[in-house]
């Protein structure tokens, strides 16, 4: 057995890219159903490359996003296998502290944080309707309105 280094993604819908195989220098891509295996060369892994691999996948699928009109879902590798020639197996394992949701609805972008419990940490447009109403509460009051726009966005996004 070759040593080498295999790192997993998993993607949504499962017919989004083509099936298939994607070589490059030092490493490939085998995209098949809903998966995607990085068989890695170990003379080219350093432990970044996991992240700028998937960086790679991401832009491809938002290529796609576009020829296929539909939203995706990537998700980051949670290990890296390594696979030595004697068969001995080691695993990196990766765990995100939180998951990030996009919605985006055109020209807006609304970003929902949660933690590992189903927790909502952040809610963009839970903030943003709370700033508009804070505006519209004081809207009478004369140092609100000697303040532009610009020092008033800046004002709410360094508090």
């Amino acid at each position: 057995m070759e040593e080498k280094i295999v790192v997993k993604w998993k993607y949504s819908p499962p017919n989004f890219i083509d099936n298939g195989i994607r070589e490059r220098d030092g490493y490939k891509f085998i995209i098949k159903d809903g998966v995607i295996e990085g068989e890695i060369m170990i003379t080219v892994y350093h432990k970044s490359l996991r992240d700028e691999l998937h960086q790679e996948l991401d832009m491809i699928f938002k290529t796609d996003m576009i020829n296929n009109q539909a939203l995706y879902n990537l998700e980051k590798p949670s290990s890296v296998d390594h696979y030595y020639s004697d068969g001995r197996k080691d695993v990196d394992v990766y765990v995100e502290p939180l998951n990030i949701k996009f919605d985006s609805p055109p020209g807006r972008v609304d970003v929902v944080q949660v933690d590992e419990n189903g927790y909502i940490i952040y809610d963009s447009k839970k903030e943003r309707i709370e700033y508009q109403e804070l505006c519209v509460k004081h809207q009478d009051d004369l140092l609100l309105k000697e303040i532009d726009d610009e020092d008033r966005n800046k004002a709410f996004t360094n508090a």
